[in-house]
């Protein structure tokens, strides 16, 4: 028996007796948070297809090879493998695309090799920042990218050096 299974009923069943008690009207509170869901869907909706189009034009185009090619000797002299570098440039776009580029390495190096725990922990350790910064700036009226963004790619940047360098006291 996995305690883990009871968490989210124990967690769902004392959120409605905390309701019953406070004599707040749980399932009416329910459908009014579902029906405010719908609105963030509808307003972030052309950001994400935006990101997606971008994203799959960019990778069809050949444009991603042809960035990794060229900025592959830079990441060398920061210390991240050539192998690594399509998965650092993907996962902040596309989490998705990411596990992609990750299963290559896998399939290339294997997962208990140096490039597979590195590419794992890179995966583990940084997150799709043009989905996310889409999503939320899309959601508040906080409408200035300028320092977001180039902070979370260069905290990106950071983890994945830190990555390999966690991948290679490991290994």
């Amino acid at each position: 028996m996995n305690i883990g299974n009871f968490i989210l009923p124990a967690l769902l069943i004392a959120i409605f007796v905390a309701a019953l008690i406070k004599k707040v009207p749980a399932f009416d509170k329910f459908t009014e948070g579902a029906k405010k869901s719908l609105v963030v869907i509808f307003n972030i909706f052309p950001f994400l297809v935006a990101v997606f189009i971008s994203i799959e034009l960019f990778n069809k185009s050949g444009a991603t090879d042809a960035l990794v090619s060229a900025i592959s000797p830079v990441f060398n002299i920061i210390g991240i493998p050539s192998s690594l570098v399509k998965l650092i440039l993907v996962k902040p776009f596309s989490a998705s695309a990411s596990m992609v580029v990750l299963d290559e390495i896998f399939t290339t190096y294997g997962p208990d090799s140096f490039m597979g725990v590195a590419a794992s922990i890179i995966m583990s350790s940084s997150d799709a920042v043009f989905y996310i910064t889409a999503v939320y700036f899309a959601t508040t009226n906080v409408r200035k990218l300028h320092y977001a963004i180039p902070v979370a790619l260069a905290t990106t940047l950071f983890s994945a050096q830190l990555a390999v360098l966690i991948a290679w006291i490991v290994v």
